[in-house]
């Protein structure tokens, strides 16, 4: 495989960081992984019409809506880990692409991590990435209930819904 960096990062997410270590805190995953429980619990009162959903997968329309939720839930997956290193004081010099295969995926470059004494500080930032994913899902999930049947927000949450726990389940846990 190969790396095409595209910017360096550090002194971004060094300054961005206060804004967004709120949503890195313990407190702040309990609660979404609780919103996601709740999430999941109203959606199988209505499992059948959440299934159905599958289908607007099957319009150009529903793969450009795919392509656009699958980038947006990427940047969502590498900024956590991008941020989380930062906070336990990773270098992160770059974001990029990396091709694998001929197949491009984004990246994040945390490979300082391994110099961290603590394992659950590696594993909170090797584990970052699905713990967004997972965040985003429930956010969607929620929208997903509460949205009018049929519409488009709808057909969007259903679609980050998909793409985030397919991406981070199925995906990254393999």
């Amino acid at each position: 495989y190969f790396t095409i960096p595209l910017f360096e990062s550090e002194n971004f997410l060094k300054r961005t960081l206060p804004l967004v270590a709120p949503l890195l805190t313990r407190g702040f995953i309990m609660m979404m992984m609780g919103l996601l429980s709740v999430a999941l619990l109203m959606t199988m009162q209505r499992s059948d019409e959440f299934f159905h959903s599958f289908t607007q997968f099957l319009s150009l329309e529903g793969v450009i809506q795919g392509l656009i939720v699958l980038i947006f839930t990427k940047i969502v997956h590498e900024l956590s880990h991008a941020y989380t290193a930062t906070k336990y004081g990773v270098p992160v010099p770059h974001i990029g692409i990396a091709v694998i295969v001929l197949y491009p995926v984004l990246y994040t470059e945390t490979t300082g991590s391994w110099q961290l004494s603590s394992r659950k500080e590696r594993f909170y930032i090797g584990m970052a990435g699905i713990i967004g994913e997972l965040c985003l899902a429930a956010i969607f999930l929620m929208l997903w209930n509460f949205a009018p049947a049929g519409s488009s927000m709808q057909g969007i949450a259903f679609t980050v819904v998909a793409i985030s726990l397919v991406g981070s389940l199925l995906i990254n846990l393999n």
